[in-house]
């Protein structure tokens, strides 16, 4: 990112990582301008919408269709149960 170090108290990133073909590196350039003490902020999918009760055979064909492409290069619906590993691998401790 075109940021000084520590430039910012605070980093919000939302539905983004979802769409990044690296987002370890996207982490830690967060992690690189965000200043020592600043909160860093990170939501992302974790599979919503992929599912639906009452199941209908008919909708999940579909929206499995729909995700299978959107994979397609790096699209990650999972993305949010990886969010955790991306700030440790980081050196985010918590």
């Amino acid at each position: 990112m075109p940021f000084e170090s520590g430039s910012f108290d605070f980093v919000f990133c939302r539905f983004l990582l979802e769409y990044l073909p690296d987002k370890q590196r996207a982490v830690e350039e967060m992690v690189r301008i965000c200043r020592g003490g600043g909160k860093i902020l990170l939501q992302d999918l974790d599979g919503q919408l992929l599912w639906h009760s009452p199941e209908d055979p008919e909708l999940q064909q579909t929206i499995e269709r729909v995700a299978n492409r959107l994979q397609v290069p790096v699209f990650d619906p999972f993305v949010g149960r990886k969010l955790f590993n991306l700030c440790f691998e980081a050196g985010l401790a918590r």
